[in-house]
């Protein structure tokens, strides 16, 4: 049987999924009290060197749930794994979750969300998938495939809150920040390019039309 997980001042012990009192078999009574001073401090670097050494495999343990749990779009359990992590060490499960796991993070989202037929359902839940990229670039702000998805679907995908000049212009800033990370990127050139044509067009439709209008106005 495995050691108990203890807690750094040695009052809690780890059940799997909680913190609780240590359960008390029985009392010692000692009257010695340098007896008793050098009993307790051994106990407390008993206590200390076996927490140490299983914190950081509980918290990877917590944290490697996280990871299955994103994968499943389990979110809600997600969340609470990782609040359970930082239950045990809070700095550590933090350090980790930025920077070891953050790739593995990054992976189960981006492998969740491309999976997300984004531009062929209409009734599909944008929202949802706005929620996926977020939680990337909260992970990675420098993730290309979810920057790009961003950038598309500002272009492409009219919502209500926003504008079309808007929305294109989030566009051309999400394809300009992909540059600078990666300047020979095919897609973020392409989606520039249909803007500006896109504009152009615009341009010269509306140039057309005030032409018309003026051409009604003189010759009647």
């Amino acid at each position: 049987m495995s050691e108990p997980i203890l807690s750094p001042d040695g009052k809690m012990m780890w059940d799997g999924s909680d913190w609780i009192p240590i359960p008390v078999h029985s009392s010692t009574n000692v009257q010695d009290s340098v007896v008793m001073g050098d009993i307790n401090t051994k106990i407390e670097h008993s206590v200390h060197n076996t927490y140490t050494q299983d914190t950081g495999k509980m918290v990877k343990s917590h944290l490697y749930l996280v990871a299955e749990n994103m994968a499943n779009s389990k979110f809600d359990e997600a969340d609470t794994m990782f609040e359970k992590a930082k239950q045990i060490d809070y700095h550590l499960a933090n350090k980790l979750y930025k920077e070891e796991f953050a790739p593995i993070f990054v992976d189960s989202l981006w492998s969740e969300l491309s999976a997300l037929n984004v531009w062929h359902y209409s009734n599909l839940d944008i929202e949802l998938v706005v929620d996926r990229i977020n939680r990337i670039h909260k992970i990675d702000m420098n993730h290309i495939p979810s920057l790009l998805m961003s950038a598309e679907l500002f272009r492409l995908r009219p919502n209500s809150t926003m504008n079309k000049y808007t929305r294109l212009n989030q566009a051309l800033k999400i394809y300009n920040r992909i540059l600078s990370l990666d300047p020979e990127n095919v897609d973020a050139k392409k989606g520039i390019t249909a803007i500006k044509s896109m504009r152009r067009f615009e341009g010269f439709f509306i140039l057309f039309v005030v032409v018309l209008v003026l051409f009604f106005a003189f010759t009647r």
